[in-house]
């Protein structure tokens, strides 16, 4: 026995069953491990599909958690899975990698992982492969792998790749979960090291944005951008910087958003989301033209290959942002041609049809469409 596939489990039933066929292949065994607040199928359905299942007398938090259920492992690699997810690449790369212990092996290894279009659609490197015997994992909210004794750290398989899709986040249970989690991780965000702060951050600081709290958003999210930040990753510094851009923005600040979004596109000229960022500020501040020019950079920045990027930033959103500004000077023909430009490459069928329900609004109440696209994004 070399792999184990570990499921953490709560109200997963809709989805469990593609999570373990499509690790079932890989895996010598599928341990799911389920929530013991679940209300739903979950326990029956993995049964169903092959996982050994098992369960917690009481939650232990996530951290704990997640450690418990790699003990219960029997093999020596263990791949994480949320009970949402599906491995949708890299299977034979996996395989290989676990089927022989090499010294210069890093115990642990990240895979790539996108979220569907509904949860942002961002695409972010995960550490989700570990040797059960060289780490630890921590982490309340996501997993951080740590050395036991010594070790290199992680690395990452690039050509592995997890779909990540909780139909829960439309519900209104998920988003009263969301702003209990949204508390508590600024609770123990504000008393951590700087280096598990830095983790956190972009968490906190897209978590603040959703729920309303903006001042909290933008400031520390700036100060973080302008601080601590220019030592991260610097996708991951563009991805706060953007949502403390947009915060700044929501309160009315265009000044602030200016400053920030000219900052970043200083910093780093490749990356979309700050050129969107720049033109919604342009926008904001009554400056239609410098919005356009900033929306088209967008559309010409090329894909990196990996990082807090979201794929839509270079596509169909920028065109939507031009559709925008189209409908501000009351061109109806000029909103609808950049539209179906958002159509051509958006390459997800929900954003597709709802982009086309603008359109059809946009003919008959261009109000009513510059608001529904302004909130798209």
């Amino acid at each position: 026995m070399r792999l184990s596939t570990v499921i953490l489990a709560r109200d997963e039933a809709a989805t469990i069953g593609a999570a373990i066929a499509s690790v079932r292949a890989i895996s010598d065994e599928v341990v799911v491990c389920v929530d013991p607040r679940t209300i739903d199928d979950t326990t029956a359905v993995a049964e169903a599909a092959g996982a050994r299942v098992g369960s917690f007398d009481t939650w232990p938090g996530m951290e704990q958690a997640r450690n418990m259920s790699l003990d219960a492992c029997g093999a020596p690699w263990a791949l994480m899975l949320d009970g949402h997810e599906v491995l949708d690449r890299g299977h034979e790369t996996i395989r290989r990698l676990v089927e022989h212990d090499r010294p210069d092996r890093p115990p642990w290894l990240s895979l790539l992982l996108v979220t569907s279009e509904r949860e942002g659609g961002v695409v972010a490197p995960v550490p989700r492969l570990v040797h059960r015997d060289s780490v630890q994992i921590g982490g309340e909210e996501h997993p951080l792998p740590r050395a036991r004794v010594g070790g290199t750290g992680g690395s990452l398989l690039a050509d592995c790749l997890l779909r990540h899709d909780d139909p829960k986040s439309d519900t209104a249970q998920y988003a009263a979960r969301q702003s209990e989690r949204f508390e508590r991780m600024v609770a123990t965000h504000l008393g951590a090291g700087h280096e598990d702060g830095t983790a956190r951050t972009p968490f906190i600081v897209e978590a603040a944005y959703s729920e309303g709290v903006f001042h909290f958003a933008a400031s520390y999210g700036a100060g973080w951008v302008s601080g601590p930040g220019k030592q991260a990753q610097p996708e991951r510094r563009m991805f706060v910087g953007c949502i403390a851009a947009a915060a700044f923005l929501a309160m009315g600040d265009v000044e602030s958003a200016l400053r920030l979004a000219r900052e970043m596109v200083g910093d780093y000229p490749g990356y979309p989301r700050s050129w969107i960022a720049l033109g919604d500020a342009c926008l904001d501040g009554s400056s239609p033209q410098h919005a356009v020019q900033a929306y088209l950079t967008a559309t010409r920045c090329p894909d990196p290959r990996f990082g807090w990027y979201r794929r839509r930033d270079n596509t169909w959103l920028p065109h939507t942002r031009l559709a925008l500004t189209a409908l501000r000077s009351a061109s109806i023909e000029a909103a609808t041609t950049h539209l179906a430009d958002a159509i051509g490459a958006c390459y997800d069928p929900p954003t597709s049809a709802r982009l086309s329900a603008i359109g059809t609004t946009a003919q008959r109440d261009s109000t009513a469409a510059m608001r529904e696209l302004a909130g798209l994004g």
